[in-house]
């Protein structure tokens, strides 16, 4: 929030100001994928919105969709509290940029310190160990492009067997799972929280690009669930499409935390778009 000292790059890139309609914030271009300022950055700022309008601490789960995409600079979010309860709020969320509406959210607001029933676990996938993973800073992106501009912020290792990390061009085309996982932390040294998982579930590179070439894959809806305040440490990610058809597709994620508990699962669909 506005008047508090912050060191993080995340903390200042999300940080928001008070205004008449709801809250400004100044979008920061090097959170940035090929120039578009990532979905999951967005979603971060805007569940700190909510959030703070709806007087609970943590967003339970947001579904996003991108109507366009928005330019590093001056943003405005607002929010309308629909719901008020004892237990959960529901909040609908938009960012703008002068008239244009760039993203609109509903969240689902509560705490999740107050929720007292039974438990079903999900144990962590077996990720490679950090130290068996390649790190993807100074590396080239996939299809050969440098490294995209919200990389700076990471530490991002990716586990072994992912083509592109070791040059390799995917081929015309693939069958079976594209699956993508690894682990993660801010290159800052910021600890996760609630908010950073809307970033984290959206901070691995599309799975689907092991498999296809691509241009750019554009998210058009993205759905985070929270499960969990992370602990401090790494966090660690699984990813993975099932299906694409004519380049429309989905990934789903999983989150877990440096204890190995689910923090966070992901859905988005995206659109594969070929390069040119």
């Amino acid at each position: 929030m506005a008047g508090t000292e912050t060191t993080s790059a995340f903390d200042r890139a999300t940080a928001l100001t008070p205004s008449e309609d709801g809250w400004s914030v100044e979008l920061d271009g090097s959170w940035s994928i090929g120039g578009f300022l990532n979905g999951g950055y967005l979603l971060a700022a805007m569940a700190k919105a909510a959030t703070a309008a709806g007087a609970m601490p943590d967003p339970l789960a947001m579904t996003a969709s991108f109507l366009s995409p928005p330019t590093a600079g001056p943003a405005q979010i607002t929010v309308e509290m629909v719901k008020r309860g004892r237990r959960t709020s529901v909040a609908e969320v938009v960012l703008r940029q002068g008239t244009i509406q760039h993203v609109r959210a509903t969240a689902v607001l509560g705490d999740l310190g107050s929720f007292t029933g039974p438990t079903l676990d999900f144990p962590p996938p077996s990720i490679r160990p950090l130290e068996q993973c390649l790190s993807v800073r100074d590396r080239p992106g996939p299809n050969g492009i440098d490294p995209p501009e919200i990389f700076r912020h990471f530490d991002l290792h990716l586990a072994p067997g992912i083509g592109w990390l070791t040059g390799q061009r995917p081929g015309p085309g693939g069958a079976g799972d594209a699956r993508l996982e690894g682990w993660t932390r801010f290159a800052d040294g910021r600890e996760p929280d609630v908010h950073a998982l809307m970033l984290f579930a959206d901070a691995f590179p599309p799975p689907i690009l092991d498999l296809f070439p691509a241009g750019w894959v554009p998210t058009l809806q993205f759905s985070v669930y929270v499960r969990a305040r992370p602990q401090p440490g790494w966090v660690r990610g699984s990813f993975r499409t099932r299906s694409m058809v004519g380049g429309l597709l989905e990934e789903d994620g999983e989150v877990f935390d440096s204890a190995g508990r689910l923090v966070a699962l992901s859905r988005q669909v995206a659109l594969l778009l070929p390069p040119t």
